[in-house]
């Protein structure tokens, strides 16, 4: 758990310190591990700001994003990919969505939920996303049932339902899509995912054991 600092946004982190996980080591159920720690965070310090490893962040200020958790209780992206390339059923294990108790039927006109990055800001809604998302990350049933691992890499090619599996996000996807089910655009201003960029495949030395990657990579 690190707590960062940025000149541009000296203001807001002295009024709270943003913390930000990275998920190199968490391979527990398929990377998400980290879910209910960031419950912990949530419940500890009243916002907390998850970010994947592949995440990098840009030289604009991070006031928006920070403006919009705060004013609704999480900030989250709604994938930009065209709704019938990627709608949330075609991401999402079928027996995920029959262990929530909901009808994918519902679920197909809308787009899959990203959970490269999601801050919260405590509130009534947020303290009930989390808490759902915890609760599922604690079931393998639910998070990651039997063969999902298998499912990992999505064939676009392929047009069914349960083509592939998100773990993490094809449950917060649910969870958000239950709340916001009409909001296929969020946030609605672009520019707030601006902050930050996914550059998937950039290694990184976290740590100085890792400074050569292939010691890492196991």
């Amino acid at each position: 758990m690190t707590c960062v600092t940025h000149d541009r946004d000296e203001y807001y982190l002295r009024k709270t310190c943003i913390h930000i996980f990275f998920n190199v080591m968490i391979k527990k159920n398929n990377n998400t591990g980290f879910i209910p720690i960031l419950q912990q965070v949530l419940l500890e310090h009243g916002f907390v700001w998850w970010v994947d490893s592949s995440v990098r962040f840009t030289d604009l200020s991070a006031e928006p994003a920070i403006n919009l958790a705060t004013q609704t209780g999480l900030f989250y992206t709604v994938s930009t990919s065209p709704r019938d390339e990627i709608p949330l059923p075609y991401q999402t294990d079928m027996r995920t969505f029959e262990f929530l108790g909901e009808d994918t039927c519902k679920f197909r006109p809308f787009a899959e939920t990203w959970a490269t990055t999601v801050m919260f800001y405590f509130n009534d809604v947020s303290k009930h996303v989390v808490k759902a998302w915890t609760s599922c990350a604690l079931n393998r049933d639910c998070i990651a049932p039997i063969g999902t691992d298998k499912k990992i890499f999505c064939d676009m090619s392929v047009k069914k339902e349960g083509r592939c599996h998100r773990f993490d996000q094809s449950v917060l996807g649910i969870i958000t899509r239950r709340l916001y089910h009409e909001q296929n655009q969020y946030p609605v201003v672009d520019s707030v995912n601006d902050v930050y960029k996914i550059k998937r495949g950039d290694l990184v030395s976290y740590f100085e054991s890792c400074r050569i990657p292939i010691r890492c990579l196991r």
